[in-house]
């Protein structure tokens, strides 16, 4: 009798633990909100400039505006230091891997600026034509932010930046190398 009730009793656990998985499966699940990238965002960088053997640190505050899933357009300001080099332009951006609602957007850049800056004395105004590679990145899943890290070039038109030797002797380039790392909101 002792040895029925203990199988009755074993049979009756294993049947109901097995049918426990049932109810709990079925649960509803609350839906996440999708992490949309707003057709309006700002953000900031900061990254290096590499011309003539050396590197400029730069500031740069930015506006885009997705116009479609893979297109943005976005107006920024930027500063390098300590050659104090200023810059306002636009950049077009093409997203071609990836979604708006991302964990990460690969994006190609191509963007026109105009630039001040003070060459023995003078300050010098020159337009600038901007390209490069660029990738926004969600750290988390319920991130409503981005970090977004671009590599370029940029390439001033007419005047050249210059780098003093010494007072008398000065080297220029058109040609600048950059390295950007910064969030978007």
């Amino acid at each position: 009798m002792k040895k029925a009730f203990l199988t009755v009793l074993c049979s009756l656990a294993l049947a109901t633990s097995s049918f426990a998985g049932f109810f709990l499966d079925n649960v509803a699940q609350p839906e996440l909100k999708s992490h949309e990238l707003p057709g309006l965002s700002f953000g900031a960088l900061l990254g290096g400039n590499y011309y003539l053997s050396g590197v400029d640190a730069e500031l740069q505050a930015l506006m885009n505006y997705r116009i479609a899933a893979g297109h943005s357009v976005g107006l920024y300001v930027g500063m390098n230091f300590p050659n104090m080099l200023y810059e306002v332009g636009g950049e077009y951006r093409w997203f071609f891997n990836g979604t708006p609602i991302y964990e990460s957007d690969d994006f190609l850049l191509l963007g026109g600026s105009a630039v001040t800056f003070e060459n023995f004395g003078d300050r010098i105004f020159a337009p600038r034509v901007t390209m490069g590679y660029g990738k926004d990145y969600r750290p988390f899943e319920t991130s409503e932010f981005a970090v977004r890290f671009e590599i370029g070039g940029s390439y001033t038109i007419g005047e050249m930046l210059t780098r003093e030797d010494n007072e008398f002797a000065a080297r220029g380039a058109h040609t600048v190398l950059f390295i950007r790392m910064g969030v978007m909101y």
